[in-house]
């Protein structure tokens, strides 16, 4: 299984949505009919700094997220033929393997028409309180909306795909936080 390519990140809604055009608001009132991950063999678990697959009538959405405010997305890219073939910077001392509907909240969402999706933005703020290279930096403030993640809603559950800190992070239950926000897929 190639990986995505992590040169080709999207770092904001508005680049995501004009990136990829009309292919998300394609996903309404389909169904996903398997998903994937990468699951560590030695550890028994889903390995969260790689993809996750949602196969959905005919398309393969892929995606992770990484670092704080960034995602790559590609659709019908990853061969799920073969075994995982990171382009990640990762020692080889992991085992991994491709699994089909191996995570237990991507498992619950199989079967389910998606009815609405949406980019998830968080309110990040932060005051510099030290600098030691650049002392005239302490007390600055930075305070803006980064992508988060996407949700898919369906009829009676929502999925969550966000980022984790770095990692890929996956939620069946919704953020109500005002500090988060969503922009619906139109």
């Amino acid at each position: 299984m190639r990986m995505l390519d992590r040169g080709v990140l999207i770092n904001s809604s508005e680049v995501l949505l004009h990136a990829h055009g009309e292919r998300p608001k394609g996903l309404v009132d389909k169904t996903i009919v398997k998903t994937w991950s990468v699951w560590d063999t030695e550890q028994d678990e889903w390995f969260a700094d790689e993809a996750v697959v949602l196969e959905v009538e005919g398309l393969k959405l892929e995606l992770a997220l990484m670092y704080l405010d960034s995602i790559v997305l590609s659709w019908n890219q990853i061969d799920l033929s073969s075994g995982p073939k990171r382009i990640s910077d990762w020692d080889d001392s992991f085992t991994l393997r491709c699994s089909s509907n191996a995570h237990s909240n991507l498992k619950q969402v199989v079967g389910k028409t998606i009815r609405r999706n949406s980019v998830i933005e968080y309110f990040y703020g932060l005051t510099m309180v030290e600098d030691r290279k650049r002392p005239e930096n302490v007390g600055q403030k930075l305070a803006k909306w980064i992508l988060h993640g996407l949700k898919f809603d369906f009829d009676d559950a929502c999925l969550l795909i966000y980022n984790d800190l770095d990692k890929t992070g996956i939620s069946l239950e919704p953020f109500f936080d005002p500090k988060f926000r969503k922009a619906e897929v139109k």
